[in-house]
């Protein structure tokens, strides 16, 4: 007697391919660059939504944050101000904005349109102006 173990698993494989049946989804594995890209709009959205404990997470604990209108925050001054609703963004549409990654050093630069209460502004963060680049610290992997 012959054993069609193998020949019965080869066809039971071809028909689930036929079928549409998923197989385990490939690791995908992004660069140092696309997870920091990834922590910026994550930024940018528990900005909007006021999130303090995802901005907690996403932001260094030895942020220094300056605002386009020059104001300089600690990590956690900034976030009490956004979860005070002292300042409330509505929407921040950044454009541009590339990754570059220096061991444990990101640097991201690019250009954001933000509409806040108080204020809405027009902020470039782009190389060569003292507000211009957003420095995450830490481990990047």
């Amino acid at each position: 007697m012959r054993n069609y173990g193998f020949l019965r698993v080869a066809v039971v494989l071809f028909l689930a391919t036929l079928t549409g049946a998923q197989t385990a989804p490939k690791q995908v594995t992004s660069s140092p660059e696309d997870r920091v890209l990834h922590m910026q709009k994550a930024r940018f959205g528990a900005m909007i939504s006021g999130n303090k404990s995802a901005l907690d997470d996403v932001l260094a604990d030895e942020l220094s944050y300056t605002h386009a209108t020059g104001k300089n925050e600690t990590k956690q001054e900034f976030i009490t101000a956004i979860a005070s609703h002292a300042v409330t963004y509505e929407a921040i549409e950044p454009e541009d904005v590339k990754a570059r990654v220096y061991g444990s050093i990101a640097v991201v630069t690019g250009r954001a349109t933000s509409k806040s209460k108080p204020v809405t502004i027009d902020c470039p963060f782009a190389p060569g102006s003292p507000r211009s680049i957003t420095i995450v610290a830490g481990d990047t992997n």
